[in-house]
């Protein structure tokens, strides 16, 4: 059985999702404070970075 191709709509509404994921991982990361990205092993400036290097998102581009 052979696999089909996502249609327009299919990787439209992909495209869409992920950009939405990726705003929403931006706010979350800028309103936290010095102490709680450092938590994280992640500095201010890393921010862009880790999110345009996320893999299963295919990265974002917002930044």
């Amino acid at each position: 059985m052979s696999q089909r191709k996502p249609t327009v709509a299919i990787l439209l509404f992909q495209a869409i999702a992920r950009t939405l994921r990726c705003r929403r991982d931006q706010r979350l990361l800028a309103a936290m404070s010095e102490r709680e990205l450092q938590d994280l092993g992640v500095g201010r400036s890393q921010i862009p970075g880790l999110l345009r290097g996320l893999p299963r998102q295919g990265g974002c581009t917002i930044w």
